[in-house]
């Protein structure tokens, strides 16, 4: 918030305005102008659903391009509306549990009586069990092992001067288990850093598959997709929490660039095909807007 603040600020200095030629152009109040450059978002926390409106209109009185700053006025709102939410939740779960302290406690003492009762009922109906089924095994099969046949070996005939075939050869490999296969290799793109925010990946094939996953780490990020320049209607455009996942799958052609515009980097991974991104420590745990770029290019061009 205070990035815009002071964005507008100076947007409003740089056209010699005063605070009272902004009240007349925006028809607002010194005290509303002063906050919305101070970058205070507590004074406009009552009133949160007109705040990208606010923003927005004083922006556009002061001949401002609203569009550099519209991505993170709709992260603030998504925040601060998440915040609210939860924090309604927390209330509602405290006043459920005062309410189930308050209810009066039922006596433990029949409770522990009947499941004692219980379980000697049950030990007492397993081992009557148990008692029968050993009859039963006693009476039926015992005596019919002392009766059986000892089991002759069998036998073998063997001619003059040849030598029994004890043991078929085997026609397996040393070291090979019966009706395993080898797991075929995987193609493994390689990933080139070209600068701290923009990747080169190179050794794929054209209309092969490319999967990019990004797992959230950062507590809540806003992201949306591009592809080539086009806004990428899934995943969508909005706020993930940790732990979220999200996969943007392409066919890979010869200088496709696909860009992840995140609000909060926060540590946040990135994964092709199953292998993690190295990504350059600047960028990696920002707190700030990132920008990551991946583009598909053939060995050796320069981009």
């Amino acid at each position: 918030m205070k990035n815009i603040g002071e964005l507008l600020k100076q947007s409003r200095i740089e056209q010699n305005f005063s605070l009272e030629d902004a009240v007349i152009k925006t028809k607002f109040t010194i005290a509303q102008i002063r906050a919305i450059e101070a970058g205070d978002l507590d004074y406009f926390i009552d009133d949160l659903s007109y705040f990208s409106y606010i923003i927005r209109h004083y922006a556009n009185s002061l001949n401002f391009d609203y569009e550099l700053i519209r991505e993170e006025v709709d992260f603030i709102v998504d925040s601060v509306g998440y915040t609210q939410e939860v924090e309604q939740i927390k209330k509602i779960n405290d006043i459920k549990e005062n309410i189930q302290k308050s209810k009066p406690k039922k006596s433990k003492t029949l409770k522990k009586k009947k499941n004692v009762d219980y379980s000697f009922v049950a030990f007492l109906a397993s081992s009557i069990l148990l008692v029968v089924i050993l009859a039963y095994v006693g009476i039926k099969y015992v005596p019919g092992w002392f009766k059986a046949e000892p089991i002759k070996p069998p036998v073998v005939d063997v001619k003059p001067g040849e030598t029994p075939d004890t043991e078929t050869p085997s026609t397996e490999t040393p070291g090979e288990i019966p009706g395993e296969e080898e797991p075929a290799e995987t193609d493994i793109l390689k990933i080139k850093q070209v600068d701290p925010t923009h990747y080169d990946i190179t050794d794929w094939v054209d209309d092969s598959d490319v999967e990019i996953k990004l797992v959230f780490k950062a507590n809540q990020t806003w992201i949306s997709a591009t592809v080539n320049g086009a806004k990428l209607s899934e995943p969508k455009s909005t706020t993930y929490y940790k732990d979220d996942e999200i996969v943007v799958s392409e066919k890979i052609t010869e200088n496709k660039e696909i860009m992840f515009h995140m609000g909060i980097m926060g540590g946040n991974e990135f994964y092709i095909n199953g292998v993690k991104v190295e990504l350059d420590e600047t960028i990696q745990n920002s707190s700030g807007v990132a920008k990551i770029y991946f583009k598909f290019v053939k060995d050796g061009i320069e981009n």
